[in-house]
């Protein structure tokens, strides 16, 4: 969306085209044919910008939505996947379950999410390669920990922290890019 600013350099250069269009004509000695002909055609560019503004506004609204879309999907496939191994940390948990509901509702999300409409190269990136590592980290059939120790296996460790990796590599890549694309 365009802001009060930016409105106001808009029609202050189609008011100024206008004038600088009558005091050419005047100078010139154009006829007024030749110059409503040049209002017009000034006008029409006017006319054809506004109409292609709702159009630029949407699809960035559009392309804002599907980045939080897909960021939210993945923290809250990542907070599931820290909490679920969290679990196995903690001593007095006496769970056997790796196993949870919300891996198959958050592998459907994943796969729902509308990630080519981000328009990032390296957010695809780092999405796919998310989705590989909750892919695996939620295909286990049995807790990967060390029941005595109460440690996770190495290969949870591992998936955890490239996980925990391509969240920030997300965010960075969906993330606002600038004050002024902060505000919009």
């Amino acid at each position: 969306m365009l802001t009060k600013v930016e409105w106001a350099v808009l029609a202050a250069l189609l008011a100024g085209a206008g004038t600088l269009l009558a005091w050419i004509g005047k100078t010139q000695g154009w006829s007024s044919d030749a110059m409503a002909s040049w209002v017009q055609a000034v006008g029409t560019i006017g006319a054809v910008l506004l109409v292609a503004l709702p159009v630029l506004v949407q699809h960035r609204l559009n392309r804002r939505h599907s980045r939080a879309v897909v960021l939210a999907a993945t923290a809250m496939a990542y907070a599931v996947m820290k909490e679920v191994a969290d679990r196995y940390l903690n001593p007095d948990y006496v769970g056997s379950e790796w196993w949870v509901p919300q891996w198959d509702v958050l592998r459907k999300t994943l796969a729902d999410c509308p990630i080519q409409q981000t328009g990032s190269a390296d957010a695809l990136m780092a999405f796919v390669e998310f989705q590989q590592i909750f892919a695996r980290a939620s295909a286990f059939d049995e807790p990967p920990v060390n029941a005595k120790a109460r440690t996770l296996d190495p290969m949870v460790i591992a998936l955890m922290t490239n996980a925990d990796l391509q969240l920030n590599e997300l965010r960075r890549s969906l993330g606002p890019k600038s004050r002024r694309e902060m505000r919009r």
